[in-house]
């Protein structure tokens, strides 16, 4: 299933979505749901401002 975070990379959304992702990465490979090959973590563009920014 894919759902667009944003549709600009430059959103402040895609910024915020990025970060989340990136912070859960290593709870959801313990739990065995997805390894970080599977995110796909190295694909996101490192998020300038922060959530709420």
């Amino acid at each position: 299933m894919s759902v667009p975070a944003a549709a600009d990379p430059e959103s402040p959304a895609y910024a915020c979505f990025a970060r989340t992702i990136a912070g859960m990465a290593p709870v959801l490979e313990r739990g065995g749901v997805a390894t970080s090959g599977e995110v796909g973590i190295d694909t996101l563009n490192p998020p300038a401002p922060r959530c709420g920014s």
